[in-house]
This record gives C-alpha cells, structure tokens and sequence, in this order.
C-alpha cells in the first residue's frame, strides 16, 4: 500500500483541490497532518474525511512543515511513502505508476517529473526546469544516482518529485530537520546518498503551484530573513563531521558536492535581502569562512569565483 503525507497550514482556499486529487488513486492511505492552521482548513479536511475511510487527520500545534511531516511519516503503514504539500496536486496516474514501478523494483526511491503552474492559470504549466530533458534511468545506487544528476544539473530538489520506501526511511533514522525552511535542500541528499537502489521515471507525478502566501515566500521577505537563516544551519550541518559519518558514510565528494550548492543559494539569498535594504555582513563573513573550511582549492576555483562575484 501506498501511504501519502499532506502536511496542512492555512491553506483552505487549496486543500481540496489537492485531497481530490489523491482519492482518485487505488487502495492510498491518506495522511493529512493539520499543523495548527487557524483557518478554515480543518473544517474542509474534516469534511472530506468523513466520506472516505482512507483518510486519516493528525491535529497539532503549529510546528512547522518538517515537523508535520515527520509526524505523517511515523503515523503510515504503507510500504512506500509519497509528500505531497497542501496547495499543490498530485497527478494520480503518475503516482500510481511510480508506486507500482517502485515495487516491481524493489527500489529505494523512485524519482519523477514536476510541472509547475502559476495559481489560478493550470493550463499553462511546464516542466520543473532541472529535469525536462530526462527519461528513464537505469538502477543506480543512490550516491552515484545523487551525483550524475546533480553534477548534470538534472536534479529535482522538491521533496514531491519522489516516492520512497518507508521501511528505508525509518531504519536510517530519515527525519526532516525541524525548525528551518528550505527543509527539502537538508533531507534530500541524505536520502540519496544512504540509499540503494533507485531510478528515474518518466511520468509527471505532481503539479506544484506558485502562489503568493505560501510558507517559503512569506519567510524570504521576513525582516529577520529566515531563509538565509535557514541555509546557514543547513550549511553548519554539512559541515559537522560526525553528520557526515552518519549520512554519508565519510563520502566527501558527494558532501562538498551539496555544500557548493548551499552556499551558492545562500549568497543568493544574502544579494535579495541587500536589494531590499538589509546588511548581512556578519553573516557573509561566516558563510564564505564556512565555505573555504569545507571546500579548501575548490573554494578558489575561476568558476566558483565567478559566481560568487555575481552574488557579492
């Protein structure tokens, strides 16, 4: 069976639109976790519940998109797994292909395409960019998989662009890390590069929506700039040599691999809050000195100059 977490905050006018979505599949249990919303999103989930059986609603204080998943994931029986967020809608077709192309392997993870849609125009989607090229893939292991295809620049980040084993999840200890944003550049490598075999299907499994309001955006124009707070603990983490023996296995291509990634989408962040009037030198300082600790000649690279330049 298939298990599907949909973490849930304040998202009535699209949590329907998404549950309807996912009931269109055979024999999915449905987990839908309310992360404290203080609107109307309970009242709809209740209210879809209550005719299908499959559905089963989790009530918590609002603790965050990590945490509400974390609590889907302890709560499915499933044998595979699938994230799927509140606003966005799954395709079933490509979920259910996913699913049984996951277990006929015996894989891992199955990964897939997204589309992604602008709210309230979804016949003018297109491919999540990282990957419209991609077809099938051969069975890889999960850290050559993890490098191919982000060294080829063909690596979708979204958490929903895969289906996973649960039974793999919980036996390495796969949780998200709570209190940040930017969650999905944290956990997915550590899936990948633990994992065993996994593979690349070539059917759309979701439909993400861009809108306005959503969690990520209203955080990255924050004052405090918890985006770039965020990436900085995520880079801190990387950088931990006992996180690296955990989860990588001493694998220091494939950590320094993720870590220029970080660090690049960090000074991102750090010339959008400059654009918008805000200093954060200090935290330039600490990023740059992180980055050359890690990265050592790389750090000096022509192109890793160049693209810092661009940011700084």
């Amino acid at each position: 069976m298939l298990s599907i977490v949909v973490p849930v905050y304040n998202v009535e006018k699209y949590v329907a639109e998404c549950l309807e979505s996912l009931l269109q599949l055979d024999a999915a249990e449905i987990i839908v976790v309310n992360d404290g919303s203080s609107d109307s999103s309970l009242e709809v989930v209740v209210g879809i519940q209550q005719r299908n059986k499959n559905i089963k609603v989790i009530t918590q204080e609002n603790a965050g998109l990590s945490a509400a998943r974390n609590s889907g994931l302890m709560a499915c029986i499933g044998d595979y797994v699938y994230f799927v967020d509140s606003d966005d809608i799954a395709n079933d077709f490509g979920v259910s292909e996913a699913y049984d192309y996951a277990k006929k392997k015996n894989l891992d993870i199955a990964q897939c395409h997204i589309e992604v849609f602008k709210d309230g125009v979804f016949n003018e989607r297109y491919l999540f960019r990282d990957v419209r090229y991609r077809k099938n893939s051969e069975i890889l292991n999960g850290d050559k998989y993890f490098k191919k295809y982000v060294r080829s620049g063909e690596f979708p980040i979204p958490v929903f662009s895969n289906i996973y084993k649960r039974s793999y999840l919980l036996k390495h200890d796969l949780f998200f890390l709570n209190g940040v944003i930017h969650e999905d550049v944290e956990w997915v490598p550590r899936v990948f590069s633990m994992a065993g075999d996994v593979a690349f299907l070539n059917k759309t499994i979701c439909y993400y929506r861009i809108r306005e309001g959503s969690i990520t955006n209203e955080q990255m124009l924050s004052k405090g700039s918890r985006s770039l707070d965020s990436l900085l603990v995520i880079l801190k983490r990387y950088t931990d040599n006992d996180f690296t023996k955990k989860y990588f296995n001493n694998n220091k291509s494939l950590k320094k691999l993720w870590i220029v990634k970080i660090y690049l989408d960090a000074l991102k962040e750090v010339k959008r809050q400059r654009e918008n009037g805000f200093d954060n030198a200090d935290k330039i300082d600490l990023l740059n000195s992180l980055a050359l600790k890690e990265l050592g000649f790389r750090y000096y690279m022509p192109e890793l100059i160049r693209k810092r330049r661009k940011f700084l």
